[in-house]
């Protein structure tokens, strides 16, 4: 395994977006971000980045004035975009139930984007140029 990396994918958080049976889930990991539904039979994946792609994550709120006020509470996803693909998402959002709880899945993502990147930047042992050989 010379050289290669060593990081193994692991569980940062699982949220349900909201409280209905037909909700989104978030799986996040240190790789990727799977948005998904258990409605449908297949538990159909909504929206699958892996972490190279996303730039950060925010919370976004949109207020409807005309009706008392209420409002509704997204995860917005920053991507890398390509602009030769007119068909890629620059910036999708995730609608979730409250905005305390749109909140901590950003941060959640926005933490999981730095575990991904300080990985990427971490050399293993043998990157260094320390061997066994040399310990002795």
């Amino acid at each position: 395994m010379n050289g290669d990396l060593l990081f193994q994918e692991t569980f940062i958080a699982y949220e349900a977006l909201g409280n209905l049976a037909d909700s989104l889930h978030m799986l996040i990991s240190s790789e990727q971000i799977r948005v998904f539904s258990l409605n449908s039979p297949t538990k159909e994946v909504v929206l699958d980045i892996h972490l190279s792609e996303l730039q950060f994550s925010k919370t976004v709120v949109i207020k409807d004035y005309g009706t008392h006020g209420s409002a509704q509470y997204y995860v917005e996803l920053t991507l890398h975009w390509d602009p030769d693909d007119p068909l890629s998402a620059r910036r999708p959002q995730v609608r979730c139930e409250s905005e305390s709880l749109a909140k901590r899945v950003s941060q959640e993502i926005n933490y999981a984007k730095s575990v991904y990147d300080e990985n990427r930047h971490t050399l293993s042992t043998n990157q260094r140029g320390f061997h066994d050989e040399e310990k002795m």
